[in-house]
C-alpha cells in the first residue's frame, strides 16, 4: 500500500501546495506525458533554441545537417528569446509537430525561408498564416478551415517533419551538455544569420 503524506511539507520557491491533502493511501495515479514530462526534464531549452534556429537559420537544404547539429548545441541558452522560451513552455503538451510547424510558419512570417522555397504570399495568406501561428499558440492544431497556397502547404508537409528529427538529434547531442541561462535576443525579419553558415 502506498501512502502520501504532505503534513511536513512547506511551499517554497519550487514547491508549491495549493490543497494540502494530509495522510492518504494513493489508489489511482494518473502519469502525465507530454507537456508536464516536457517542462521536468528541461526540455524549453532544447526546443527554443531549435525554434529560434529555425525561424532564424533560412531552413535551406541542409538546415538539419549533422554539422548544424553540433553548432546548435553550443548555442542551447544563448540563440533564444522570450518568445520561443514562452512558447516552449505554454505550448507544453501540443504535438511536437505542431510546435515544429509553429517554427515553420514563423520563419516564413518572419520571410526567413529559402528563395527556392516558391513561397510568396499574398496579403490574405500571409494573414491566414499569421491567424494559424496565433490558434497553435492558443492550443490549437487543426486548421482545415484556412486555405493555404499549394507552396507553402508543400514546403511544411517536407520541413516540419525533419525539423523534428533534427530536434531530436540536436536534444541526444545536448543531452551531456550544461544548459547556460538563456539572454533576450530578437529574431529579425529577412536576416539569414551568418553565425548559422560558420
Amino acid at each position: 500500500m502506498a501512502f502520501i503524506d504532505d503534513t511536513k511539507l512547506n511551499s517554497t520557491d519550487t514547491l508549491n501546495i495549493i490543497r494540502p491533502v494530509g495522510r492518504r493511501e494513493i489508489r489511482y495515479a494518473l502519469h502525465d506525458v507530454d507537456g508536464t514530462h516536457s517542462l521536468i526534464r528541461e526540455w524549453p531549452p532544447i526546443m527554443s533554441a531549435t525554434i529560434y534556429y529555425a525561424m532564424t537559420c533560412g531552413l535551406a537544404d541542409d538546415f538539419d545537417s549533422d554539422a548544424n547539429t553540433k553548432k546548435l548545441v553550443n548555442r542551447v541558452g544563448k540563440e533564444e528569446t522570450d518568445e520561443t522560451r514562452r512558447f516552449c513552455v505554454e505550448s507544453a503538451g501540443l504535438s511536437a509537430l505542431t510546435q515544429m510547424e509553429f517554427a515553420v510558419r514563423r520563419a516564413v512570417q518572419l520571410g526567413n525561408v529559402p528563395p527556392t522555397a516558391g513561397i510568396r504570399l499574398t496579403a490574405q495568406q500571409s494573414g491566414n498564416n499569421d491567424t494559424i501561428i496565433e490558434r497553435i499558440w492558443a492550443g490549437q492544431e487543426r486548421f482545415d478551415d484556412i486555405a493555404e497556397p499549394p507552396e507553402l502547404t508543400a514546403f511544411l508537409t517536407r520541413i516540419t517533419p525533419r525539423l523534428f528529427s533534427f530536434t531530436k538529434r540536436f536534444s541526444t547531442a545536448s543531452a551531456a551538455t550544461a544548459i547556460p541561462p538563456m539572454p533576450g535576443t530578437t529574431p529579425r525579419a529577412g536576416v539569414f544569420p551568418a553565425r548559422w553558415s560558420s
